[in-house]
């Protein structure tokens, strides 16, 4: 249920962190660049269930979006990852 005070429920924030990085992820230039601008970092507030893949994507975010990045994914990893973003985000909203 929405929270009275404000209208937004609780997921309202990581959603919003997700749909900027699957914006980010859909726009042109290598998959690795996309995905260093795409870092989100949630509210403690996700389902227990939702935050181990949050967490897992994170960790996985860090040293791409070190200066300079300390981890260079392929193509394909790069491909997987974004896919983890898109489908957290599709779950936070309800499914598709």
């Amino acid at each position: 249920m929405a929270n009275a005070d404000n209208g937004l429920d609780r997921y309202h924030y990581a959603r919003e962190k997700l749909w900027q990085a699957v914006d980010i992820l859909v726009g042109d230039g290598d998959i690795q660049r996309r995905l260093k601008y795409a870092a989100v970092r949630p509210q403690e507030d996700l389902a227990i269930e939702d935050r181990a893949d949050f967490e897992d994507i994170k960790k996985i975010l860090e040293p791409l979006s070190a200066e300079p990045p300390r981890l260079h994914l392929t193509s394909e990893d790069g491909a997987k990852l974004a896919r983890r973003i898109l489908s957290l985000y599709a779950e936070l909203r309800g499914g598709i």
